[in-house]
């Protein structure tokens, strides 16, 4: 039931939201990972996990303002 849910959701978000959402997931994961299972990450891990971050948010900014000439 939770895959329909969430499938139907999914039709009222534009396509470069959700590609930004999942890009973005990698940082939660790695703070509850954090928090709940102890896990230790390197600092380059959370380098990465942030360059993804912001790299994927100034394009998705950036693909969104440019609209043909």
């Amino acid at each position: 039931m939770s895959s329909w849910c969430q499938y139907e959701a999914l039709k009222y978000i534009s396509f470069p939201s959700q590609v930004l959402a999942k890009a973005c997931k990698i940082i939660p994961v790695m703070i509850m990972g954090k928090v709940v299972s102890k896990q230790k990450y390197e600092y380059y891990d959370y380098i990465t996990a942030a360059l993804i971050s912001v790299g994927m948010t100034f394009f998705m900014m950036s693909s969104s303002t440019s609209k043909g000439t």
